[in-house]
């Protein structure tokens, strides 16, 4: 059981609309394969995120998500991907909502 979840902000509007968009919005909020984010190496991130192979995170965005979206966390040597875990999406009031 899973007692704490690392939660990490994400700043870049742009990669979190297009990770919202690609996982949910083109199957009315069910979560689909495909959106994720890369993280390259040497990154700010990339180093957040390091040594978390096959854990779950939260991530937020103070002007996309209203709380958090849960992830998978994907190492490679050189890079780290993000996947969403989160079953479905809702827009609320103009921000997207998960659960």
């Amino acid at each position: 059981m899973i007692k704490y979840e690392m939660k990490v902000e994400i700043a870049d509007n742009e990669k979190v609309r297009n990770l919202i968009e690609e996982s949910y919005l083109n199957s009315n909020g069910k979560l689909t394969k495909g959106g994720k984010i890369i993280f390259e190496k040497g990154g700010e991130e990339f180093e957040e995120l390091k040594n978390l192979n096959k854990n779950t995170i939260k991530i937020s965005n103070q002007e996309l998500i209203l709380g958090t979206l849960r992830c998978i966390v994907e190492e490679r040597d050189d890079s780290i991907t993000i996947k969403p875990i989160s079953l479905y999406c809702v827009d609320a009031d103009g921000k997207y909502s998960f659960y």
